[in-house]
């Protein structure tokens, strides 16, 4: 079994294609993981969305204080052929983001359950959660369409 390293915990990770999907997480089908911490959330991009993206070369991020409704842009990753537009997968206020990422975005690519989250967020009902795929074979069965999907694009 893989284990990742998510800020300072170890978890067991699911690979589907070649793409990580940690275990432990809630994903939104907007592409986004999030990770509860207390009474907040952290949230990031899942790994199938940056490799198909590339290299990280600019990221856009909200300013704390700021309310957002689910499936609302909060922000843009953008790689040298994409422009990705981020979608809260929650309603809730932006209590902190990566800012360090301002200056190396890389680390969306090179590290997207780590180092690149891009925001904390004090979600409106913490109840929401439940909308969120956190069933491992969900997740699988629901990545292994879009994967399908991308192909199918690409051919």
């Amino acid at each position: 079994m893989q284990y990742l390293f998510i800020l300072t915990f170890a978890i067991s990770c699911m690979k589907i294609s070649q793409y990580e999907m940690p275990e432990g997480l809630y994903y939104s089908d907007g592409y986004a993981w999030v990770n509860t911490e207390g009474d907040l959330l952290r949230v990031g991009v899942i790994d199938f969305a940056v490799k198909l993206a590339g290299k990280i070369e600019y990221v856009d991020l909200p300013v704390p204080g700021e309310h957002y409704e689910k499936d609302e842009i909060f922000g843009t990753v953008e790689s040298g052929k994409w422009v990705g537009e981020m979608l809260m997968p929650l309603a809730g206020e932006i209590a902190d983001a990566n800012t360090p990422l301002l200056e190396n975005p890389s680390a969306v690519f090179d590290d997207p359950y780590g180092e690149g989250w891009l925001i904390l967020v004090k979600p409106g009902n913490m109840e929401d959660l439940e909308l969120l795929m956190s069933d491992p074979r969900e997740i699988k069965a629901w990545l292994e369409k879009e994967i399908k999907a991308v192909e199918k694009k690409t051919k």
